[in-house]
């Protein structure tokens, strides 16, 4: 589904808005299997946190946090994008991966921003119990986001 075109990742959805939907359900999809995939106490209560989160909203939720906040997101990566776009690599994915932790703290200063923003008590306190140990979880999804991603570009 590549498009050459596209100068910029955030225009992936402004030049394509009927992608929007699947790109947010591929990612909620990706969310899932993450969180899933988490193991030991820490995992647990990543978990337990996302579960609780998942049932607000008749379920959608997560579905509408990414929706809102994946302008910001895109916009994030791309830097990222656009060296990927000179760069000699074979996919997006794998460019990501070479930087994880700096790809996380992309992502994560988006929902830091937000977390300064709400006035949802809940939310706070449960993203200040997961914010100290997000970097490393969120590094660890990045080559999934990039598959995902790179579905689109």
């Amino acid at each position: 589904m590549g498009n050459s075109a596209v100068t910029a990742l955030p225009k992936i959805l402004s030049t394509q808005p009927d992608l929007r939907p699947q790109l947010v359900g591929e990612c909620v999809d990706m969310l899932n299997n993450e969180v899933n995939r988490k193991g030991g106490a820490s995992g647990l209560l990543i978990k337990g946190a996302f579960k609780l989160v998942k049932n607000l909203q008749s379920g959608k939720v997560v579905y509408n946090f990414i929706d809102k906040l994946m302008d910001d997101f895109l916009l994030s990566l791309d830097s990222y994008f656009q060296s990927f776009k000179s760069a000699d690599h074979a996919s997006f994915s794998d460019y990501l991966a070479q930087d994880t932790e700096g790809v996380a703290n992309a992502l994560l200063k988006v929902t830091d921003k937000r977390r300064e923003s709400s006035s949802h008590e809940m939310f706070i306190k449960t993203y200040d119990k997961l914010r100290p140990k997000a970097v490393k979880n969120v590094a660890e999804s990045v080559p999934a986001l990039g598959k995902v991603i790179e579905k689109y570009i």
